[in-house]
């Protein structure tokens, strides 16, 4: 099994960016299927505004990526280097 957490952050209070959730949606259904439309990697994907994203929301969704048996994680993160 393949995993995939894709995170998006737009909403900065002092910096808000424009594109960062764009780029987690457009790379989760990227990464969700083959070209031929088999499985790919299961997708878990946390965006802003739709989830009130924290560092111990991250540090608890990288700990999961991160745990258990899985051929592959992939962690892909869009926003600013701090949170």
């Amino acid at each position: 099994m393949k995993k995939a957490l894709i995170i998006g952050i737009n909403d900065y209070p002092n910096s808000p960016l424009g594109g960062c959730v764009n780029d987690a949606n457009t790379l989760a259904t990227v990464l969700e299927s083959n070209g031929d439309g088999s499985p790919n990697f299961g997708v878990r994907k946390i965006t802003c505004p739709s989830t009130n994203i924290t560092r111990p929301v991250l540090r608890e969704a990288i700990e999961q990526l991160f745990s258990g048996d899985c051929e592959m994680a992939l962690l892909y993160f869009s926003g600013h280097g701090f949170i």
